[in-house]
């Protein structure tokens, strides 16, 4: 049998020399200064067995973006990991597809937790009531979007009381932020 495989390297190029006002700035020049396709092609042939060899332009993963100083020399601790995607700074060290796919997974954990707990949807609206049921809702929203909803204190309000009873409690009821009750 045989097969044609399609490889898809990924490649570091280092440009130096930028000179930018900003990190943003910095990544654009680079990007616009390098011709990745006459870097990258060779005029010798390649091996028989390859067929096509095409460069696409496709956004980084991740870019570093390491000042320096008069002598050439990198200023390490000035480094910055940026979001190839947005160029934005890296957060907890990873870009914004990750976090999205992390965040993701957290709510697709937390709905089956919640089900594990109750059995059903109708469930906890029977025993908890509407309010919870409508929260347990606005909180998988809250854990997918990386945010997270507001419930009364002083007291456990029902959300916090059902989220504690969770096997992953500590996990979700970070995504419960308190408010104080209106004293009127």
């Amino acid at each position: 049998m045989k097969f044609a495989v399609h490889l898809y390297p990924v490649v570091r190029v280092k440009v130096v020399g930028i000179e930018a006002e900003n990190v943003q700035a910095a990544v654009k020049t680079a990007e616009s200064s390098v011709d990745l396709h006459a870097l990258f092609d060779r005029a010798r042939p390649g091996p028989a067995n390859v067929e096509l060899t095409e460069w696409e332009w496709a956004a980084q993963s991740v870019l570093l973006v390491e000042p320096v100083d008069n002598d050439g020399e990198v200023i390490r601790e000035g480094s910055t990991w940026l979001d190839g995607e947005s160029g934005e700074p890296l957060i907890n060290e990873q870009t914004r597809d990750e976090r999205k796919s992390l965040a993701a997974q957290a709510a697709i954990d937390f709905y089956e937790e919640v089900l594990g707990a109750t059995e059903t949807i109708c469930g906890i609206a029977a025993t908890h009531g509407e309010e919870t049921l409508s929260d347990v809702f606005y909180l998988q929203a809250a854990i997918l979007k990386e945010g997270c909803i507001e419930h009364l204190v002083p007291g456990k309000s029902r959300i916090q009381e059902f989220v504690t009873a969770l096997p992953s409690a500590d996990r979700w009821l970070k995504y419960l932020q308190q408010v104080l009750a209106d004293p009127t």
